[in-house]
């Protein structure tokens, strides 16, 4: 698959780095779906992203619409088996090797 054929970008974690790059992919027009293992979690993230957007739009770095698109494009959940018809996932989980091995296997399992 090209990178250019990718609809769906899914992101495996919502910290610092999984909360920037999902405002990346989806600030480049792709849908981009967010997992980490708990909906509190997520509902956290969703607000830190949603006020690094806005900060954005304050400093007339994004436009109202470019806003629109880029929350648009981003879906969290706490379900790992949405990952399915991702095209591309990108682990941004801790850094813990057991962790991260489950994922995969898990990921394996699913895509």
């Amino acid at each position: 698959m090209r990178l250019d054929e990718i609809k769906t970008i899914g992101v495996i974690g919502s910290g610092t780095m999984g909360r920037g790059i999902s405002i990346c992919c989806a600030a480049a027009g792709i849908k981009t779906i967010v997992y980490d293992i708990s909906s509190e979690i997520l509902n956290n993230a969703q607000a830190l992203i949603e006020k690094e957007i806005s900060k954005s739009l304050e400093k007339k770095r994004i436009s109202e619409e470019k806003k629109n698109e880029i929350t648009g494009n981003l879906t969290f959940t706490p379900e790992i088996g949405n990952m399915k018809d991702c095209g591309f996932i990108i682990e941004a989980a801790l850094e813990d090797l057991d962790l991260k091995k489950n994922i995969f296997s898990r990921l394996d399992s699913i895509c």
